[in-house]
């Protein structure tokens, strides 16, 4: 008997048959396979002792608001190898460490659905690293200039229109 999972658009999924490559473009709603290292000892002193495979649905992501990592709540839904993590629980992983080794995902009845959720994640993110960019140009510059620049959105200017 095959192990099925539910996908992002809902459906039953024969776990074993139809992973679709998805290395550096997951999004909220899709089920994903990847590899992790594990370690044991200190940050400063790390000791490999280990690979486990995590099969996991992806709850939210986010972009940190300083540095642009992205982050995603994982809910556990498989996991095996060293360690391996308990079902059912929720996690966060950097988007960093989740592509690290590869990642796969279930594909969903309605692809242009997840199209969309695709655009919505690049348009968070591209917003993310412009909001960055901006800060970091403003090193050096007048403190009140920063304070300016942080309280920016890219639709503060339609606000400052509409109260006027």
């Amino acid at each position: 008997m095959t192990a099925t999972l539910t996908n992002g658009g809902g459906d039953q999924c024969d776990m074993e048959k139809i992973w679709v490559r998805a290395t550096g473009d997951v999004v909220r709603g899709d089920t994903i396979r990847f590899k992790e290292s594990v370690f044991k000892g200190s940050f400063r002193k790390p000791k490999f002792i280990g690979e486990r495979e995590v099969v996991a649905h992806i709850v939210n992501d986010s972009y940190g608001e300083w540095k642009q990592q992205h982050t995603f709540t994982l809910r556990i839904l498989r996991s095996s190898g060293t360690q391996a993590l308990k079902e059912n629980v929720l996690t966060t992983r950097k988007g960093r460490n989740v592509y690290r080794k590869g990642t796969e995902r279930l594909p969903w009845t309605n692809e242009s659905a997840r199209d969309q959720a695709l655009d919505e994640k690049h348009k968070r993110g591209a917003e993310a690293r412009f909001a960055r960019a901006e800060r970091k140009a403003m090193v050096g510059r007048d403190a009140r200039f920063e304070a300016e620049l942080l309280e920016w959105t890219p639709w503060s200017e339609d606000i400052k229109e509409v109260n006027q």
